[in-house]
């Protein structure tokens, strides 16, 4: 909504882009709502930074749901730069105009789809990490509850398309869609040397 202020922050926390800066900054997004009302595009540039300037732009959170990547400092990026992108934030802000963006539980979500509508899913891929990303695991009750919400929707006449890994359940579970081979690479795992490409799959309804 605020373009013009996100990039504005932005500009600031690349001059003071450090350690300090970015703990301060995890610690203001983690109080919530409240520490961003009445700034302008506060929130989004905070985000912004923290990926950036965060671990391998990894998303991670603690078991209580508060943002906890670690700041990724000059032994791997040079502070200050590759922070505010400003034609990519006016490119998303025009393209946000006409978006609707909704925040809830996938199932319901999948629920709203109808003849013609397209879905695509990429969930957290099936056994591909011992590392949990959010306060609350994404379970194998959670991938059977995406398969069977995903038939619904194509029952209904809506078309999907989804990615996940290559494992028996998965394979079972969408035995009667077409399942196609594919890769992927894991460019935040925390193991450089495992970041080569990883055999997956990608499931479609057509």
């Amino acid at each position: 909504s605020h373009p013009d202020e996100v990039i504005d922050w932005l500009k600031v926390f690349e001059k003071e882009d450090s350690e300090e800066l970015f703990f301060d900054l995890r610690e203001t997004l983690n109080e919530g709502p409240e520490a961003f009302r009445g700034h302008k595009g506060f929130y989004a540039a905070v985000f912004i930074y923290l990926n950036r300037a965060g671990y391998n732009g990894l998303y991670r959170e603690n078991s209580s749901g508060g943002f906890n990547t670690p700041f990724c400092g000059p032994k791997h990026r040079t502070l200050g730069t590759n922070i505010c992108f400003e034609e990519r934030i006016r490119s998303a802000s025009r393209s946000l105009q006409v978006a609707v963006v909704h925040h809830g539980d996938f199932e319901d979500i999948i629920s709203w789809a109808g003849p013609r509508d397209l879905i695509y899913v990429d969930s957290p891929y099936h056994k591909t990490s011992q590392q949990t990303y959010t306060a609350k695991d994404f379970t194998e009750e959670d991938q059977r509850r995406l398969a069977r919400a995903l038939l619904d929707a194509a029952q209904r006449g809506a078309y999907f398309v989804a990615s996940n890994s290559d494992t028996p359940l998965i394979r079972g579970l969408y035995r009667d869609f077409c399942i196609f081979n594919s890769s992927r690479v894991n460019a935040v795992n925390h193991d450089a040397q495992d970041r080569g490409a990883k055999p997956d799959l990608l499931i479609t309804s057509f």
